[in-house]
């Protein structure tokens, strides 16, 4: 996620990460779909991604669309204390 001070009129208030966590799934194919119409193609996608494994479940279609495999499962916390944070961290190539 980037900072940036676009922002519309009705998201003036969310953050970046914010609107992203929202909807995670339309946020990437958006911001993907994008880089898409600028040329920039499969090259316009991620080499790595690490996320949280409460992340990775619900863009599990985008992973799998482009053919992003996990490499690694890695302990984080027993207890996550936000509601993004997971007891694990993924790595997906």
């Amino acid at each position: 996620l980037q900072s940036s001070e676009e922002s519309s009129q009705k998201n003036a208030h969310l953050d970046e990460a914010d609107r992203f966590y929202e909807n995670p799934l339309g946020f990437l194919e958006c911001a993907f779909e994008k880089e898409k119409r600028k040329g920039g193609g499969h090259d316009a996608l991620p080499t790595h991604l690490v996320l949280f494994e409460q992340l990775a479940l619900r863009i599990q279609p985008f992973l799998e669309r482009h053919s992003y495999r996990r490499v690694r499962r890695i302990f984080h916390t027993h207890m996550p204390l936000e509601s993004r944070l997971s007891t694990h961290i993924h790595v997906y190539l």
